[in-house]
């Protein structure tokens, strides 16, 4: 918190209404955006990605990335979590219950350009399988 910033969010709000177009009209503007795509707060979920024995390397990475949005968006109504998946299983189970809480997914793991390591998959899952 700095001295001249009481309540200080790096978040913009705007004022958006839903047009007889389908389209809104936000803050004076004509835009073409689905209902999906405005949110009445922002989430982030950190997700650590880990395998049976530790790497620190991994944990000190998503723990600062984890810290640093926590610290950017403490005056915020923001939920800023970390959670540690091992399969995609636990993954895709966390994400039906809980996606809807969150506007941005952080992944930190080991990968490559064909895509993600997971502990149940023999080769990396690339993201479009990732988002299915």
């Amino acid at each position: 918190m700095l001295p001249a910033y009481n309540d200080y969010c790096p978040l913009t709000y705007v004022d958006a209404f839903l047009q007889e177009n389908g389209n809104y009209l936000v803050n004076g503007y004509d835009v073409e955006v689905g209902k999906s795509d405005i949110r009445s707060s922002a989430g982030f979920l950190v997700v650590q990605l880990g395998r049976i024995e530790r790497d620190f390397t991994l944990e000190m990475a998503a723990s600062a990335i984890y810290q640093s949005l926590h610290s950017l968006f403490a005056a915020c109504n923001a939920d800023v979590n970390l959670e540690i998946f091992r399969t995609t299983v636990e993954f895709s189970e966390f994400m039906k219950l809980y996606r809807c809480n969150y506007s941005h997914v952080i992944l930190i793991g080991h990968g490559s350009s064909q895509g993600i390591e997971f502990l149940d998959k023999p080769k990396p899952v690339a993201g479009s399988e990732l988002c299915g």
